[in-house]
């Protein structure tokens, strides 16, 4: 695992949190993106999970995306293989499991996972927030912050 830039530190947020903290479930959730901002660190949403709630739900996209430590991690064509590997692995794990991905927006869940693996890999390991920590049964290393 590379490790983090002097400095830099964050969080990914997982198409799930991301949902979690729009949807006010806990205070854990708000206390994630409250502290983040007291603290200035990151927020990163993967692309996937940012197109996907701009695309459902615009003005609570605005607001978050408003919030100065929030930003969208792309997915630059080098790292689309790795997140379509991970994401077979991810299903197939699901699947062995009896939770398989049987619609859209579970597959949709399931792309936005492998591509907050990506993104936190990239950054020396930086912990994914989610609320659906069986997605990343399958995937080792990774560090997760389970959210209520």
């Amino acid at each position: 695992m590379r490790s983090e830039p002097e400095g830099l530190t964050g969080h990914v947020l997982d198409l799930d949190a991301i949902y979690h903290v729009l949807d006010a479930k806990s205070d854990y959730g708000r206390e994630i993106v409250r502290q983040s901002v007291l603290r200035n660190t990151t927020l990163l949403l993967p692309a996937v999970a940012a197109q996907c709630m701009t695309g459902l739900r615009p003005r609570q996209a605005d607001a978050l995306l408003a919030v100065p430590v929030v930003t969208i991690g792309g997915l630059p064509a080098a790292d689309v293989p790795g997140t379509a590997q991970l994401s077979r692995k991810m299903a197939a794990g699901l699947e062995r499991h009896a939770r398989g991905v049987s619609t859209q927006s579970e597959l949709v869940a399931v792309l936005a996972a492998a591509h907050a693996v990506v993104l936190a890999e990239a950054r020396g390991g930086w912990r994914i927030v989610t609320s659906t920590p069986h997605l990343y049964d399958e995937i080792s290393g990774v560090r997760l912050e389970i959210l209520p």
